[in-house]
């Protein structure tokens, strides 16, 4: 194994073989992170949101993620997600 940030050898398995899709989920600073990487590299990349959905109808607002396009506008992650393009949201 190997100590550090995940995001490290993410980089260096890219370099060795560059894959069609990233999926990630974890926190925040690492989707982000991931996000980036993806982005720098040319490759899709899908990312699962971890947040509290205490009432997983999207009422409770608890689990709003923040349009990148529109900054105005949000997503549920219980009812639009939780796995979005980081191209969709503002981190």
């Amino acid at each position: 194994g190997e100590k550090g940030l995940i995001t490290e050898p993410l980089e260096r398995a890219i370099l060795q073989q560059k894959p069609d899709m990233i999926y990630a989920c974890g926190p925040v600073a690492m989707l982000r992170e991931t996000a980036r990487i993806a982005e720098k590299h040319a490759i899709c990349c899908q990312i699962s949101i971890e947040t509290m959905m205490a009432c997983g109808m999207g009422a409770c607002l608890g689990c709003v993620v923040h349009s990148k396009e529109h900054p105005d506008t949000y997503f549920h992650a219980c009812k639009d997600g939780p796995v979005f393009a980081p191209k969709d949201i503002r981190f």
